[in-house]
């Protein structure tokens, strides 16, 4: 509004409580949004409020910080002579949790099937989802599913060797932005932190024989750690990123890809496990 003051600045009309705190804004195009939180795609703008019939005022809708909207996913596996037997638990809050509440509320059981193998789906394309559970929390706020799964011809068995990329989710292959040419900014729909952690259970009659080094970068824009750990009989790999960000403008374009430069190398590290 306050750039370019003309009707056609509005987008839809929502309604404002104030409070003591500030303002609170209710927005009926999110059935799924949690009070007090604005839904996601009004955080940041300028939102006119009348505040009586003569009276108005530009007021910036608050925008949620990183810190609520979590996504925490861990993977467990095991290695057969059939392929890989896995169990994922995901928790989410936030924005994560509230998107995939209204799209579970939303659709049938045959599109919620197809749609939970896409979204679990991780390794390769012959990842195949045995079941899948949501925790009912009545709260969009919270979100909680634990499924279970089989992998084949993802780890290679060679001799008395046995290899493994414990990266099942390569979330920002190809992710690169394209500068200079690309000239407009690039949009996140929120501010988060995403948790990735893989647990391997090394079978038995093998050790661990090679352990990928552990990568952290972060400059001012985003930034992860990754980090390998051998605990008992478990191989552990955590992964961590953090976007702080809503709008990413063109100067700040090689600082993100920067990040990936020393991400998408680390993709490419395997575990080795030999016999005993």
């Amino acid at each position: 509004y306050t750039k370019v003051p003309l009707p056609i600045a509005d987008n839809h009309m929502i309604s404002a409580v104030k409070l003591d705190t500030g303002f609170i804004f209710l927005d009926g195009t999110d059935s799924h949004c949690v009070f007090g939180v604005p839904s996601g795609h009004i955080q940041g703008k300028e939102a006119l409020v009348a505040l009586s019939e003569n009276e108005y005022k530009i007021v910036r809708v608050p925008v949620v910080e990183k810190e609520r909207n979590t996504y925490s996913d861990t993977t467990f596996l095991k290695l057969t002579d059939k392929g890989i037997q896995g169990t994922i638990k995901i928790g989410m809050s936030g924005y994560f949790a509230m998107e995939l509440y209204s799209i579970m509320n939303q659709t049938d059981d045959k599109t919620r099937e197809k749609f939970m193998t896409s979204f679990l789906s991780r390794g390769s394309n012959k990842f195949k989802l045995d079941k899948f559970e949501i925790a009912d929390t009545k709260n969009p706020d919270k979100y909680y599913i634990s499924s279970q799964f089989e992998l084949q011809g993802f780890d290679k068995k060679i001799a008395d060797d046995w290899f493994l990329n414990l990266n099942l989710q390569k979330l920002f292959e190809h992710r690169e932005i394209d500068y200079p040419r690309r000239k407009l900014p690039v949009e996140f729909d929120f501010k988060n932190e995403r948790h990735y952690v893989t647990i391997l259970e090394i079978p038995d009659g093998y050790k661990l024989s090679y352990l990928p080094q552990n990568k952290s970068y972060k400059n001012e824009i985003w930034g992860f750690d990754l980090f390998y750990e051998e605990k008992k009989n478990q191989v552990i790999l955590t992964q961590r990123f953090e976007n702080n960000n809503l709008l990413l403008p063109v100067e700040n374009f090689q600082a993100w890809n920067k990040v990936l430069e020393n991400l998408l190398p680390a993709y490419k590290e395997s575990i080795s496990l030999s016999k005993k």
